[in-house]
């Protein structure tokens, strides 16, 4: 479910083509794609981004998953709709625990794992 509007990159582009199913829900209301999403019985939803500029917060709002994951964010959303935390030990230390209102899903070494050999042209 590709929520916001494509911008025809190669990432985008190679999404489209990878996945089974791809739904462009970017003009659609937080409840639409909700309901969309819930049609398709899904176990798990991730919520990505937090409260970033590309963030839809609202579709998870309308809870259309049993278990809905907050990742790419480092800090509680503090929404009781959000169920499980994407963090690690050091964006998340274990003390703080109680300041977050959903369960930590601790990683080994880092919760974000990025490459930018896929982002950014070689150098000529």
């Amino acid at each position: 479910f590709a929520t916001s509007q494509s911008d025809n990159s190669p990432l985008r582009q190679s999404a489209e083509e990878s996945c089974e199913e791809f739904y462009d829900v970017h003009q659609q209301s937080d409840r639409q794609v909700a309901l969309s999403i819930n049609g398709h019985n899904p176990q798990l939803l991730v919520n990505l981004y937090g409260f970033l500029d590309k963030s839809r917060n609202g579709i998870a709002a309308h809870s259309p998953a049993p278990v809905q994951l907050n990742h790419r964010w480092c800090a509680s959303t503090g929404a009781p709709w959000i169920h499980v935390h994407v963090t690690d030990k050091h964006t998340s230390p274990p003390e703080f625990r109680h300041l977050y209102t959903e369960r930590l899903s601790i990683m080994a070494r880092t919760y974000l794992v990025n490459d930018h050999v896929h982002s950014y042209p070689s150098p000529a």
